[in-house]
């Protein structure tokens, strides 16, 4: 198993998102109930838009104006509201469980000989009042300006209301299929898939989850001040007969045992009633194997590797873009089978060709089924 998918694995370990539940809702808030109040929220949080359906605004370095839609609260702070670290800027949670506590730091306290354990405030607990206008103004509730990357938005009441609400309820507590002690993985295999490459998936993913996770989980669980720390266990899920029937068989299995993640995975035909069921139920997929994955430029809970059959089309494209002056009166003529493989590969290629503005017209020749792609085939072609 490669190491950067190692790392990536394990990572899961540290980062575990929560999900959003509300202990004590109110009836209604901004005018909504608490549930639909809840659903406005994430669309603001995920996408910058508001109730209304407009886009949301706000301000950035004091006077510029930017939409909400261009710099989403989750391009930062991430689906979880659980912050991120890159290019050196840490960007620091935003859900209910980390804000409405103090933030601690360590505090520096020369020559004491129990330096470790001393602690100052960093920031006080937030309240309903100061998340407002630290979304607002920019302002934390000890009183210091925010970075100037941070938008300043600007919202009504009830929609500061509803953002506050979906913000103090965000991961607040652990997601389906993790608890104190453990955190369980599903990995799909359909049938119709050969029990060599079956078993080239399932031992390697099974001895790190074991030899590695949960070894490391052990030692780790020996050091007292070292708490969080969760075994991993993996189920297989075995999915039977049409790939229209795989999302049903999802379901029943998920209701009878959550998990966390899918981790891997095989399937004999398109990676899409998968991909389906991770989006809908907001299950992580990482690194399924396939060469027909679901290619959405929205969804956000399945990392492929690559775009399959589709990239091989778009690299298609591009040579024949890049590479050939080609007479605009000349028309291109993609010859595909009527399968998953051919749709993908036309596809892949025809919204390359789009978005490189080529000229040339494209057409397609389906193949029947049977039917040969031999000498008269491509002769007759030429000549029409």
């Amino acid at each position: 198993m490669p190491a950067r998918t190692k790392f990536f694995i394990f990572a899961f370990l540290f980062c575990i998102p929560l999900s959003v539940f509300a202990a004590s809702e109110p009836t209604t808030v901004g005018g909504y109930p608490a549930d639909e109040a809840l659903r406005l929220g994430e669309r603001m949080y995920l996408m910058g838009i508001l109730p209304s359906g407009q886009p949301m605004k706000a301000l950035v370095h004091e006077d510029i104006e930017v939409s909400g839609a261009m710099l989403t609260c989750a391009q930062c702070h991430m689906r979880s509201g659980l912050g991120s670290y890159e290019g050196g800027v840490l960007t620091p949670p935003t859900n209910g469980a980390k804000l409405y506590v103090p933030l601690l730091e360590k505090a520096d306290i020369p020559g004491s000989a129990l330096m470790r354990d001393q602690f100052r405030y960093k920031r006080p607990a937030y309240t309903d009042e100061s998340l407002a206008a630290s979304l607002h103004y920019g302002i934390d509730p000890a009183g210091r300006l925010m970075m100037d990357t941070m938008p300043r938005y600007i919202l009504t009441d009830d929609e500061m209301d509803i953002m506050v609400f979906y913000l103090k309820n965000l991961s607040s507590r652990p997601s389906p299929g993790v608890t104190d002690q453990q955190v369980r993985f599903a990995t799909i295999v359909t049938e119709g898939v050969s029990a060599r490459d079956r078993n080239a998936m399932l031992e390697p993913l099974k001895a790190f989850l074991s030899q590695e996770w949960n070894a490391n989980v052990a030692i780790l669980g020996q050091m007292q001040r070292v708490k969080g720390y969760r075994e991993a266990a993996l189920d297989v899920w075995e999915l039977k007969g049409p790939a229209d029937t795989w999302e049903g068989q999802l379901e029943s299995l998920y209701r009878k045992q959550p998990v966390f993640a899918v981790l891997g995975g095989l399937a004999s035909g398109p990676w899409g009633p998968i991909h389906r069921f991770c989006e809908k139920n907001k299950v992580p997929c990482i690194f399924p194997i396939t060469d027909l994955p679901e290619l959405s430029p929205v969804d956000g809970y399945t990392l492929y590797y690559w775009k399959g059959y589709y990239q091989e089309g778009d690299a298609a494209a591009k040579y024949l873009g890049r590479v050939f002056a080609l007479p605009p009166d000349k028309t291109i003529v993609q010859v595909l089978r009527d399968e998953d493989r051919g749709r993908a590969l036309a596809k892949g290629f025809a919204d390359t060709w789009k978005k490189l503005g080529g000229t040339a017209p494209l057409k397609n020749r389906v193949l029947a089924p049977g039917e040969a792609a031999g000498r008269d085939l491509w002769k007759g072609l030429a000549a029409e």
